[in-house]
């Protein structure tokens, strides 16, 4: 055979074999995953608006119960007449926000579980006060229609006893799901609402049953989305709704069309192609032998001139396959082993797998060795697995078991498969370290890799979303403001790194440090909601102990109910006479007869010290809500008396005080100047299309924003951002009272540009740099506001 055939043959082999291993891994697209993908795209739309109607129903519950004072009922129901909780409740009814699914039934029961009022429609209520009333029961739950029963959804509010009120009561709120699980206009083809591994909520047809068992709704709760293969060979997405408060609910869809069914047999063909033209090209061929003349037995001839056979045997190509292969005896001991596994694993020639190599998965964990004999069972499954040696990741992907049998009916060689989820190139330890930061652009969690000396050199999508400060390559403790000099040098330190917590963004996070040969790299994971506002909250309580000890007026806590001093600030001890910390447990009433009725905000009033000694002080309270207990916040200030004077001295005591206010009136009118830096602005909006069309056409004209759902979120960000929004965009029918926030950015920040998104021509907004952009809205009316604000656009391409 021609060198030249011989070189086509063998590149047509290999081409099918390369494609045919593509193919077989998913890398060549196909009919079948654009299918796939735009029913999972569709599923995910479904999950995440039903997701965002959950929330908004939990939230506006949770601030109309606030801001209508139904806590205090419910923690004390017999102190309020059936008639007058109703009243409160049908109050709370009709402020309900327009656009949020609204109760249609209430019923406040005491501690002993009757009910002691009721206001709407009850039916299903009984069913709901039943369920809350088993042990661990969530705050939001949903009701499907068994024995009879309708299908509601029930939200409760059901404070734990305390020793001051040990039988408190409860509050269920029953609402029709019909109105929260709205069906959008593209659907998927079919899809499934779980609300437990054995019970299908909704459907999109009727009768139909959970495609999944409970041990498969365990595995796919721990994703937030996916696709998984079922039996039949037919993929089903799914999707995870969380909402706080409420059990998980899972959304499924089975797609009709065969995972890989077209797949699978273009990669069989094309296996078989490059096998039999790499068979075919490498054949051996017999070649005549001619009879050696008398010279040439006598010279003889040189090895190197004497030619060689052309053999190539089933080990050949056993080890030009790409994929890693492990071939197995039935008591997993390595029979065979190809060039690909065996420079993967770094296993030694004619050797076992030692223990240095750990696989990680979702049934087992264990060594490669131990791995090896327990995929040997019949009852093995196959899935994802991830291989770990000491200090980097190995292989991540999924393994493949195949069973061959010998003669007879006993089990014969187990073959491994290793199928790698990544289909780039093998690289040095230093670029596979940057390679995997840079290609994980799908991860949802912040990924960033710093050099020895802390700076940011490669980021995934997921972190450049968070701040967009990333892309200049900053220090670490630019964009991780919770780091300190001497917390960056411990980090770096590959034997010293450990995990830790700082905030990044608006949110906090929790980041592991890995040490590779590239840097180190922070794989960071977002807390949940409920741990961001516990630190926000613990932060928050740190800064008012800093505030209070540095003040020289006396701040006090004290319990609303007997007035007994709960905390006292060192100015409070020197100015009570008492030894620090020596005020907690004593009544304050025991001092002076406080005027707590007073609407003056500092009420003259006579204290006696601890010493005998009286003075003469200035009084102010207030009632705030500590760690969510009211609690009073008292303020004593010393009042200085004038000196006997006469009265030439006490004019120009008054002149000069009346200069002294006239000088703060002119500052006070003077526009302040914002002493911090100027970052992305916020967009506030809970309407999921709305904020991501106001967020695209802000980012097209140059202005990067930070994203909020809530008033919660955007305040917790703007108390511990280290730098001035550019803008606030919020949509006032979103909130009941969005002009608090406005107030808060503008104390804070200064006077903050603002732009109020509203169904109408009202202008609800505090005095400042306001204007009103009325939805539905286009790019051409974003430019308009943004020009009224005096703010620059450039519309980027």
């Amino acid at each position: 055979m021609r060198a030249f055939v011989k070189i086509l043959l063998i590149a047509a082999g290999l081409t099918g074999l390369l494609g045919g291993a593509l193919l077989s891994m998913g890398h060549l697209r196909s009919a079948e995953s654009d299918l796939q993908e735009l029913e999972m795209a569709r599923l995910r739309n479904l999950a995440t608006s039903w997701e965002a109607n959950l929330l908004s129903v939990r939230s506006s519950f949770r601030d109309l119960m606030l801001r209508h004072n139904i806590t205090a009922i419910v923690e004390h129901p017999s102190e309020w007449a059936a008639w007058r909780v109703e009243n409160k409740v049908q109050q709370m009814q009709d402020s309900w926000p327009n656009g949020v699914a609204r109760p249609r039934g209430w019923m406040l029961l005491r501690n002993t579980g009757e009910m002691h009022a009721l206001v709407g429609d009850s039916t299903g209520l009984a069913a709901a006060v039943e369920e809350f009333l088993r042990p661990e029961a969530p705050d939001i739950l949903l009701g499907s229609p068994v024995a009879g029963r309708h299908r509601f959804l029930a939200l409760q509010y059901a404070p734990a006893g305390i020793p001051e009120n040990p039988a408190p009561g409860r509050l269920v709120a029953l609402l029709d799901p019909a109105a929260l699980f709205v069906v959008p206009d593209d659907p998927p083809a079919h899809w499934t609402l779980m609300n437990s591994p054995t019970e299908a909520f909704l459907a999109s047809s009727r009768g139909a049953e959970p495609p999944i068992g409970a041990g498969t709704w365990n595995i796919l709760l721990s994703e937030p989305h996916g696709m998984i293969t079922l039996d039949g060979g037919y993929p089903l997405a799914f999707c995870r709704i969380h909402v706080p408060g409420m059990s998980p609910l899972l959304v499924v869809s089975e797609i009709e069309t065969p995972m890989s069914a077209a797949s699978a047999a273009g990669a069989l063909i094309l296996l078989s192609a490059g096998t039999a033209f790499l068979v075919l090209a490498l054949r051996p061929r017999r070649k005549e032998s001619k009879p050696e003349t008398a010279e040439q037995t006598a010279q003889g001839e040189p090895d190197e001139a004497k030619p060689t056979p052309d053999l190539v045997t089933f080990r050949q190509v056993f080890h030009t396959i790409q994929t890693p292969l492990l071939v197995l005896d039935a008591n997993g001991k390595l029979l065979r082993v190809n060039a690909a596994a065996r420079e993967l694993f770094k296993l030694p020639k004619n050797g076992q797998p030692d223990d240095s190599l750990t696989v990680l998965g979702s049934s087992f964990q264990g060594t490669l060795r131990e791995f090896c004999r327990k995929s040997t069972s019949p009852e093995f499954a196959e899935g994802k697995w991830l291989i770990r040696s000491t200090n980097r990741n190995v292989f991540d992907g999924e393994v493949i078991v195949s069973h061959m049998t010998s003669a007879g009916s006993e089990l014969g060689p187990v073959t491994l498969e290793f199928r790698d989820v990544k289909s780039a190139p093998r690289t040095t330890p230093a670029e596979s370290a940057m390679g995997a930061v840079g290609l994980d652009d799908l991860n949802p969690q912040p990924i960033i890799l710093v050099d020895s000396q802390a700076q940011v050199l490669q980021c995934n999508r997921a972190a450049l979303d968070i701040s967009a400060r990333l892309a200049d390559k900053p220090r670490l403790n630019d964009v991780l403001p919770s780091l300190e000099e001497t917390d960056l040098e411990l980090l770096l330190d590959p034997l010293r790194a450990q995990r830790f917590e700082s905030l990044f963004g608006s949110r906090m996070h929790e980041f592991y440090p890995v040490p590779t040969d590239a840097g180190i790299v922070l794989y960071g994971l977002r807390k949940s909601d409920a741990q961001s506002l516990q630190i926000a909250l613990h932060q928050a309580q740190e800064n008012f102990n800093t505030l209070c000890a540095t003040v020289s007026d006396a701040v006090l806590l004290v319990d609303p109910r007997t007035h007994l001093i709960q905390e006292a600030n060192l100015a409070a001890s020197d100015m009570f006479g008492a030894v620090h910390p020596g005020l907690p447990g004593k009544n304050i009433d025991d001092f002076a007869d406080w005027p707590w009725q007073s609407e003056h905000l500092r009420s003259p009033v006579q204290m006696m010290r601890a010493d005998d000694q009286c003075i003469e002080c200035a009084f102010e309270h207030e009632l705030v809500k500590i760690e969510g207990e009211p609690t009073l916040m008292v303020v004593v200030s010393k009042l200085f008396e004038l000196e006997n004077r006469n009265a030439r001295q006490l004019a120009d005591y008054a002149d000069t005080v009346a200069e002294t206010i006239s000088e703060q009136v002119q500052r006070m009118a003077e526009p302040s100047t914002p002493v911090m830096p100027v970052g992305p602005g916020m967009l506030v909006v809970t309407n999921p299309t709305v904020r991501d069309v106001a967020r695209r056409m802000l980012e097209r004209l140059g202005h990067s924003c930070e994203v909020f759902t809530n008033l919660d979120d955007a305040t917790v960000w703007v108390v511990r951002a280290d730098y001035r929004p550019e803008f606030l965009m919020i949509d006032l029918g979103d909130f009941d009272r969005p002009q608090d926030l406005i107030e808060i950015v503008r104390a804070r920040c200064g006077d903050v540009p603002c732009v109020g998104l509203t169904d109408n021509e009202s202008d609800d907004l505090p005095d400042g740099s306001n204007t009103v952009l009325n939805k539905p809205f286009e790019l051409e009316d974003v430019v308009s506001s943004l020009q009224r604000l005096d703010l620059g656009t450039a519309v980027e391409s």
